[in-house]
């Protein structure tokens, strides 16, 4: 499997079943569909009794990655992190771009069940050492992914956008699609909360300039929350109309089912920001909104039968998110 993403490892491919790589690979490929992280350790701890005798980087990135999966099904934080401080160690012994991937992708697993948020941005910080050492978009990735979950419980806006800005400081470094989400996404968790809907605008406008340079309708549904949470603060009501309006743009460039959602939820909060209008012009809004909400619904139908028409075998196109850095 991949170090990264536990995909196939094609580099060690040609390793025969019975030399002592075939058999890491073998104990890592067992790694990988083995859900008990007890049970999984114990794998990773038959390739280092491997390693022990036949001291090699390739077995060393093979111990790494199957660490990797043991973080992902350990449920304590504390014990994720002190596995990452056992890829550490292979690092320390062998320093290659894969096992420093390996200890990152085991840093962000830590990082993604830690419930207090500074020791998340502790452990970013951890993953940053790592980047300064091994320049490569996977640690950045890694990085901008736990400086996104730092964000997510932390009590001060301020410090939220801090780490958005942090973020943005790997995008312009390593400018990838995934990254450029990454930070569109802390910039949204920094809205949560904020009662200044001028201040969520702006927040807005900023994930807006990421669509600019990264167009992707992920980007656009993060940006189209921000400016729905804009509308529920937002006192003015012909401003309100206008935050939908912006929403209703993002529609027609991307038409999903999500972005009409939120044009809909954003048009009935136009409504309710102005109960002086005249009778006619309220109906007009709740008319859209209804139309948008109807919109959604026969996206949801369509994607739904497509949905069945690829189970039952007929041909189709469906999708998928990125791929995460933890562990298969």
């Amino acid at each position: 499997m991949d170090p990264q993403n536990g995909r196939p490892l094609t580099e060690f491919s040609s390793a025969t079943p019975d030399s002592p790589l075939g058999q890491a690979v073998a104990l890592f490929d067992a790694s990988v569909k083995e859900p008990d992280a007890r049970r999984c350790e114990a794998l990773a701890d038959r390739i280092a009794e491997l390693l022990k005798r036949y001291n090699t980087p390739e077995i060393a990135i093979a111990e790494a990655t199957a660490l990797v999966n043991v973080t992902a099904r350990e449920p304590k934080a504390r014990k994720r992190e002190a596995l990452a401080d056992r890829i550490g160690e292979l690092l320390r012994r062998f320093n290659t771009p894969e096992i420093a991937l390996a200890q990152a992708n085991a840093l962000f697993n830590a990082a993604v069940c830690e419930p207090d948020a500074r020791w998340r941005e502790a452990i970013a910080d951890r993953i940053g050492e790592l980047l300064r050492r091994h320049n490569t978009p996977e640690i950045a990735l890694a990085q901008a992914k736990a400086l996104l979950h730092a964000t997510v419980g932390e009590p001060d806006a301020r410090r939220r956008e801090a780490l958005a800005d942090r973020i943005g400081g790997l995008l312009k470094a390593q400018n990838t699609t995934e990254i450029a989400l990454v930070q569109a996404m802390a910039l949204g968790n920094v809205t949560v909360g904020e009662l200044d809907a001028r201040k969520r605008e702006a927040l807005a406008d900023r994930i807006g300039e990421l669509l600019k340079q990264h167009n992707t309708p992920e980007i656009a549904l993060v940006q189209a929350t921000a400016l729905l949470g804009a509308t529920a603060n937002e006192r003015d009501g012909r401003r309100c109309e206008m935050l939908a309006d912006r929403i209703g743009e993002l529609v027609r460039r991307y038409n999903t089912a999500e972005l009409a959602l939120l044009q809909a939820r954003a048009l009935r909060n136009v409504v309710a920001r102005t109960p002086w209008l005249p009778v006619r012009r309220k109906l007009s809004l709740v008319r859209r909104a209804v139309s948008a909400k109807l919109a959604h619904e026969e996206m949801c139908r369509k994607a739904g039968s497509q949905n069945e028409r690829i189970t039952s075998g007929d041909e189709g196109t469906g999708c998928r998110t990125p791929d995460d850095p933890r562990g298969s």
